[in-house]
């Protein structure tokens, strides 16, 4: 027989009652609606994003979403008030024998700790909220260690052939938009800007676009481009210029004025008709006209097929996977461009560009940042006689 719900209360969940109960007017605390009524992980996300709109950029909910549905599919959707500490370590336990984005692998440690924490501080809100009493974190031995590999950057020369073998692709299918333009452009934006790939497609696994840089916010004219704070991961508006070379390759993805108002006149869904106007707003629409059944044209592309044509480019290109990265990702990109920038001038300035702080950027980005330790020792001075350090150094 269940138990009576009242007798699993906190005393918080109770003070908590009691206050909503005052602010409605009554002395009651059980008339108050009662959080803990089953509620499930998504489900109290949902509940988050209508009480608090403003704590999530677009690309953030969706993230969440894809995190809360994995936690529902391994542990059989339990209530939040449920969750305990066992259930967090089943949630680990099932994320690492799901598949990764590479043929043959699994999820990665970083992608496992990444929805680990994503959960973790939605319990937190849900302490806020009065729907769990005590966090039930797991303890760090408990967690997979976060993968410690060096950052990798791409050669120019490399950059440069999969410049090149954008010719042989097939998509997207932008009315007026050749798919190499496209992609020369996403190149050159990602490079030039040094941005993260979600401020321009931000994608849910199963396609869905939520948002996008948008062509309102570009002025080739003066050479401005002024991200929304939506777009960002960090909730931070940011404005970028347009280096000559980008200016180009954005008019050659330009596409003709109203294509977007003629495509709807052959859509047959309410999502193929969402899909198509807001593919004419965005610069970089990951976007198909034709597809194998009725219902898959008109639409954006998934963002796993996103990473399978960058993959396939790169195979045109020459570039061999290796063993231990795999193929080039599109934040190697942004890597190599905050290396370059250290190499050219220093480590703070690099750091600024990429919105970091320094230490987040020797760790996280500077491929070459064993070099610069080395030539810092190398330089120190030897308090070896210089008779005995003659043989010692080259």
């Amino acid at each position: 027989m269940r138990e009576d719900p009242w007798t699993q209360l906190s005393l918080f969940t109770l003070l908590a009652l009691a206050q909503q109960a005052r602010s409605s007017g009554s002395s009651d605390p059980g008339d108050a609606v009662l959080l803990t009524s089953g509620r499930t992980l998504s489900e109290f996300l949902h509940y988050l994003r209508d009480e608090r709109i403003a704590r999530y950029s677009e690309a953030n909910f969706a993230e969440l979403e894809v995190s809360c549905r994995h936690f529902d599919t391994i542990c059989n959707s339990p209530t939040v008030s449920d969750i305990t500490r066992g259930t967090l370590g089943r949630f680990v336990d099932g994320l690492e024998d799901l598949p990764g984005l590479r043929k043959g692998t699994k999820m990665s440690p970083n992608t496992i700790r990444k929805h680990y924490f994503a959960v973790l501080g939605l319990l937190k809100l849900a302490i806020e909220e009065g729907e769990l009493a005590k966090l039930p974190e797991l303890r760090s031995a408990d967690l997979p260690p976060p993968d410690d590999r060096e950052p990798r950057a791409i050669p120019l020369a490399v950059l440069g052939a999969i410049y090149n073998a954008c010719s042989t692709a097939t998509c997207p299918q932008v009315p007026g938009v050749r798919p190499e333009s496209w992609w020369r452009a996403l190149m050159c934006y990602l490079y030039y800007t040094s941005v993260r790939r979600g401020h321009l497609i931000t994608t849910c696994p199963d396609g869905y676009v939520i948002n996008g840089l948008c062509w309102d916010r570009i002025d080739l004219e003066s050479g401005l481009i002024r991200a929304p704070r939506a777009i960002h991961k960090c909730r931070r508006r940011e404005t970028h210029c347009l280096p000559d070379v980008l200016r180009w390759h954005l008019e050659r993805i330009r596409p003709t004025r109203g294509w977007a108002d003629q495509m709807l006149s052959i859509c047959s869904s309410d999502r193929q008709r969402h899909d198509t106007e807001l593919a004419g707003q965005l610069v970089f629409p990951w976007y198909r006209v034709q597809g194998a059944g009725r219902g898959e044209a008109c639409r954006f592309y998934t963002k796993k097929h996103l990473y399978h044509c960058w993959h396939a480019i790169q195979r045109a290109a020459g570039v061999k996977p290796d063993l231990e990265y795999g193929y080039y990702d599109f934040h190697e990109v942004r890597k190599s461009v905050g290396t370059a920038i250290a190499d050219q001038y220093d480590e703070h300035v690099a750091a600024k560009m990429l919105g970091h702080s320094v230490d987040v950027f020797r760790k996280h980005y500077d491929c070459h940042a064993l070099e610069r330790r080395a030539a810092v020792m190398n330089s120190l001075p030897s308090f070896i006689p210089a008779d005995q350090l003659g043989g010692m150094v080259g």
